[in-house]
């Protein structure tokens, strides 16, 4: 398994779950990871063999990563967050013959390489290699059909297996801490990478929207980006200091989500959001965003919340209010379906790995 770090992404988090959970009988692993730093080395099982390479950047790491490659010759390489696929893919020729390569796509490629220069050449390395996988895992049926329509990708080598969640791990953690948001306020938490994709500016004018009719509401955000001093300014704007918080990372976000009456999405485009799914297992319901990716995917029943348009400000404030006005403080009980769950996963990752998928 090769990741490009051990921080606290959602693709990370999906890696971390499997390797937990692989059936040893079947499988020895091997964890390469590029930058050998981050918050889930401690995660790590103790019979899994770390090899660190020690480079912050994937491009400075092929050529040794080439040579610890050859050196284990596995029979099968997973990894996953697209330079690294490409990375991969690329050195494919130089590897031993019999390696099979397995990469899982966690975005929706589309939309999330088509802002610059640099994403071009990504969407033709795409075109170019992406066809030269031994099997693609996609976490939803969106992404599989990106990959076919607008990557010419063919359907055979691809999969759907969603991403897994370790719902005891999360009820455990989520129980851990207290009181990290305001008792006297119905509370909102939203998280991630605070990126243009994730579209807190829009939440936040929903926010502004709803504190026009009412006091009662806090907004919690936790990550770290690069948006952070523009969503800052843009809460000032607003005048609405007092009613928005921006936590910034938070190791266990599980207490956040646990407490909080909803968890919204806000995204312009996802792949699938795994912290609307860690949400639904801590039993709060989501109000979400029905963009680009497979977060529709997640729904099943009114008990999980509500889906509005992308991009819209009025729906999404809309929603929220809908929602709240439902909310009553109650013992919370998992929301997330079974199909997401950590072992129902696990083994179908495994049976695709070992090319025994019915």
């Amino acid at each position: 398994m090769v990741l490009p770090s051990a921080f606290g992404g959602g693709s990370e988090r999906v890696f971390f779950n499997l390797l937990k959970e692989f059936d040893r009988s079947d499988f020895e692993i091997h964890l390469i990871l590029i930058d050998p730093s981050g918050p889930y080395l401690s995660a790590v099982p103790s019979d899994v063999s770390v090899h660190s390479l020690g480079y912050r950047r994937v491009a400075r790491s092929l050529p040794k990563l080439v040579k610890l490659i050859r050196r284990l010759n596995p029979d099968l390489i997973l990894s996953t967050i697209v330079h690294l696929n490409l990375a991969v893919l690329l050195i494919k020729p130089f590897l031993t013959k019999g390696t099979k390569i397995f990469i899982r796509e966690s975005n929706i490629p589309s939309r999330s390489l088509s802002f610059g220069i640099k994403d071009i050449i990504f969407r033709c390395m795409y075109r170019i290699l992406y066809s030269k996988a031994n099997g693609i895992i996609c976490p939803g049926e969106d992404i599989k059909q990106d990959l076919e329509s607008s990557f010419s990708v063919e359907p055979k080598i691809m999969v759907v297996i969603p991403n897994p969640v370790d719902v005891d791990s999360i009820i455990t953690k989520m129980k851990l801490g207290k009181n990290c948001l305001k008792k006297d306020r119905m509370n909102l938490v939203a998280a991630g990478a605070l990126t243009r994709q994730k579209g807190f500016d829009i939440l936040i004018k929903a926010m502004a929207r709803i504190l026009n009719i009412r006091k009662d509401i806090h907004l919690t955000i936790l990550g770290e980006g690069e948006e952070r001093t523009n969503l800052e300014d843009q809460i000032i704007s607003l005048g609405i200091e007092d009613f928005v918080t921006l936590k910034g990372f938070v190791e266990n976000p599980y207490t956040y989500f646990y407490e909080a009456d909803l968890f919204i999405l806000s995204s312009r485009w996802e792949g699938l959001a795994n912290v609307v799914l860690e949400a639904l297992a801590c039993g709060t319901p989501v109000v979400a965003v029905d963009c680009p990716g497979s977060t529709s995917e997640v729904f099943e029943d009114s008990s999980q919340g509500s889906l509005v348009s992308v991009n819209d400000v009025v729906s999404l404030a809309r929603a929220i209010e809908d929602q709240l006005k439902k909310r009553q403080k109650k013992i919370k009980k998992s929301l997330l379906p079974k199909r997401f769950e950590i072992r129902t996963v696990t083994r179908c990752y495994e049976a695709v790995l070992t090319g025994n998928l019915a």
